[in-house]
């Protein structure tokens, strides 16, 4: 496992997908793996799903096409020995040439469709899946901590390289910081592809856990979607829990919770990737969050939605109305008392009234 770990495993990216693809309207689950098909084919790639496409990016790295390996990360700094540096993380923040800009970037592409891809005219259709080819990886890599992080200390005072240069004890096994995280934690076993029955079972049953362990209504800003925020999100994770090794020996307690914070991670970024696809597809955002709570359901959630509204409508509007016509006139509600009277003669009392509808005559008294 350790050695095929570059960025997030490749299983690792096709849980995430995966998670995403299952919060999707099947109409839309059909098109990804259309739209994702159109780059399969011309570049001939083993990828033969939207969920295995998800590893198409590190394919490129592993061909030795570097020119958008900057895409995969941000270098914000931290930096707990005050080492002087050359440039801050607002700077960083600011460069066009990161994770996070580069996600603003592909965002900006796929909102220039409509839906998926209906929207888009026949010369974008590459773009649009070369877009979404990296929106689902690059989904994934921000939420992996070490990728939005890079440490300075006396030890590296030019960086730890998103800590590929802090080598640590796991288990006796020595490897990178970066490696061990975006491995996983080791948790993760190598799923060849083109995905067969055997892979397909294998992350089905990673997604059923992902989604028991973390569902989205108990995994804190699912709804975030400033990928800044995500960015600052990981820095935080990093900081707190990934840098908080005593030594280079990781113990059992900080191997728990590494395995722990990237099964969280990993079924937050499908949630928040699922939101992104469906914003593309033209699914009303008030049902959006209510998509991954549902399982997909989204448009009967909206039916029923639209629904109950319709019908609070046609009760609160009965209800004015009869409260209109009863402030307008009390007789209306009031009932009778006292003598009734007859269409001619003297006035009658109801005990004279009931008589005459019975049968036999009412006694005095009864």
């Amino acid at each position: 496992t350790w050695a095929t770990a570059m960025a997030w495993v490749c299983p690792a990216h096709m849980l995430v997908a995966e998670i995403a693809k299952r919060n999707l309207p099947e109409k839309d689950r059909r098109e990804l793996d259309r739209v994702m098909g159109l780059v399969n084919a011309i570049s001939g790639t083993i990828d033969n799903t939207f969920t295995a496409s998800a590893c198409w990016p590190d394919d490129l790295k592993r061909n030795n096409l570097h020119a958008m390996e900057d895409w995969h990360v941000i270098d914000l700094a931290y930096n707990p020995e005050s080492i002087p540096l050359n440039v801050t993380n607002e700077q960083v923040m600011a460069s066009r040439n990161n994770v996070v800009n580069v996600l603003n970037e592909l965002h900006g592409t796929l909102r220039q469709c409509d839906g998926m891809p209906d929207g888009c005219s026949a010369n974008k259709t590459f773009e649009l899946s070369f877009s979404l080819h990296w929106v689902v990886h690059l989904v994934a890599e921000i939420h992996s901590p070490l990728h939005c992080v890079t440490r300075y200390t006396k030890e590296y005072p030019k960086g730890d390289s998103h800590g590929k240069v802090e080598i640590v004890d796991v288990d006796g096994m020595y490897l990178d910081l970066h490696r061990y995280w975006d491995g996983a934690a080791g948790q993760l076993d190598p799923v060849p592809r083109p995905l067969d029955v055997q892979g397909v079972a294998y992350l089905q049953g990673w997604v059923d856990r992902l989604m028991e362990e973390f569902p989205p209504s108990h995994v804190s800003d699912v709804g975030l979607h400033s990928f800044q925020e995500w960015a600052m999100e990981g820095y935080r994770l990093a900081v707190d829990a990934v840098y908080a090794y005593g030594n280079t020996t990781l113990d059992k307690d900080y191997q728990a919770q590494a395995h722990k914070l990237t099964r969280q991670q990993l079924a937050l970024a499908g949630y928040r990737l699922s939101a992104l696809l469906l914003d593309f597809s033209g699914i009303p955002k008030h049902c959006r969050a209510l998509c991954c709570l549902c399982g997909g359901l989204c448009v009967g959630v909206h039916f029923l939605i639209t629904l109950v509204v319709v019908m609070i409508v046609l009760t609160l509007t009965a209800v004015v109305y009869v409260y209109s016509v009863v402030k307008s006139d009390p007789a209306v509600h009031r009932p009778p008392t006292g003598p009734v009277e007859s269409s001619s003669g003297p006035p009658r009392s109801m005990y004279e009234d009931a008589q005459e509808t019975l049968e036999y005559p009412l006694l005095p008294g009864e």
